[in-house]
């Protein structure tokens, strides 16, 4: 668990069309990183770390603020990257 100060790591952030992401397969965390979306000064390294750590392990980084922590390892808040996506497109996830 990466804690940091926002709940959730956004696309598009400091704009109005804010997304927050929640649960994130690595081969899309790693694109939106390629593509900019998650920026140096911003979330940007902590993702660069959340995905290496996804890459070397198989296992899961999360990231949130200290104040939802316990909501996030319950699913109910903050960003998670996992695994398990790695080999299936976003329409052909496994559900």
């Amino acid at each position: 668990m990466i804690l940091t100060d926002v709940s959730n790591a956004y696309l598009n952030y400091n704009t109005d069309d804010r997304e927050p992401i929640s649960e994130i397969g690595l081969a899309l965390a790693m694109q939106y990183q390629n593509d900019g979306h998650l920026i140096k000064g911003s979330m940007g390294p902590k993702m660069e770390a959340g995905i290496s750590f996804v890459k070397e392990t198989q296992g899961v980084t999360i990231f949130t603020s200290p104040e939802n922590a316990i909501a996030a390892i319950q699913g109910k808040s903050g960003t998670k990257i996992i695994s398990k996506y790695l080999f299936f497109s976003p329409l052909t996830r496994p559900l």
